[in-house]
């Protein structure tokens, strides 16, 4: 009888994922269902996506969205808009003497 697995929380800490899943040894008509914050936090937020894209063309994987891919995925757009914080933070920026400031007060 196939099983369904229900993960979340991972918040990029591949090397713990990588055990549970070699520990829960999922066969190909199980069900691996991650619930949400696979980013953040931990060391390798990209390792963890790309770990998961890869169960995901071998085994049968669900994902729903968690707050921190809902607020990832919104920066984007806010990057691809150009109405994020960084372009916020530009235009003020050139609003300012850098003088007042420093030189190197803002990264941008």
């Amino acid at each position: 009888m196939p099983k369904t697995y229900i993960i979340g929380d991972v918040h990029g800490c591949i090397d713990e994922l990588q055990e549970l899943i070699q520990q829960l040894a999922p066969g190909a008509y199980d069900q691996l269902i991650f619930i949400g914050d696979l980013i953040d936090r931990g060391p390798d937020s990209s390792g963890v996506v790309r770990q998961v894209v890869q169960w995901s063309k071998q085994l049968n994987v669900k994902l729903i969205l968690g707050n921190h891919e809902e607020k990832f995925l919104r920066y984007v757009q806010h990057i691809k808009d150009g109405s994020g914080f960084d372009n916020q933070m530009k235009r003020i920026c050139k609003c300012i003497d850098p003088l007042i400031l420093g030189q190197n007060w803002f990264k941008i």
